[in-house]
């Protein structure tokens, strides 16, 4: 088959329908992908916590970098408390080890040295942080090393959500 030939072949209406009944089944398709991969993300309880917050921040060009660390803190927190919604075991266990990161990450800002939280908090002496329940961080390390070891670890739900509560008023005492 020549290069003439196959030009005659690709330009016959026969093949031009057909080619064209395959292009629209194609793109048929591929829209109904599109559309059920934004439902899905959508419907998705991490990522449907900030959409309002990122299409907002994209529709009108605001600056992701320059949020201030208080924010993020909080953006972050608000992600711990989505994952605790729903009554998933391997959700909790998430949401305590982003925890312990988080924590990790704001006493490594306040000039706490240590490889984890539970070394940080312990270099912590006396009123350096008169405020901070070094008990309930404590209790945080232990849980989420317990969780990180042991791939079998069960996680009492109830109390994942009273760590993950004394927390948070952990969090507004540094923030304020």
């Amino acid at each position: 088959m020549g290069i003439e030939e196959l030009l005659t072949t690709l330009n016959s209406p026969s093949f031009q329908r057909i080619s064209g009944i395959f292009a629209f089944f194609f793109i048929t398709i591929s829209l109904i992908f599109a559309g059920l991969i934004i439902y899905f993300m959508v419907k998705t309880p991490r990522y449907n916590n900030n959409l309002k917050e990122k299409w907002e921040d994209f529709l009108y060009f605001n600056d992701f970098k320059k949020k201030d660390k208080a924010s993020k803190a909080r953006r972050a927190w608000k992600k711990i408390c989505t994952l605790l919604k729903n009554d998933v075991e391997a959700e909790h266990k998430l949401a305590i080890i982003e925890a312990d990161t988080l924590f990790s990450e704001i006493l490594t800002k306040m000039g706490f040295k240590g490889e984890n939280l539970g070394s940080q908090v312990s270099s912590i002496l006396g009123p350096e942080v008169p405020s901070l329940d070094k008990i309930l961080l404590m209790r945080l390390a232990s849980l989420r090393e317990n969780i990180v070891c042991d791939k079998n670890y069960k996680l009492d739900m109830k109390e994942a959500k009273k760590i993950i509560a004394g927390l948070e008023k952990e969090l507004d005492k540094l923030e304020g």
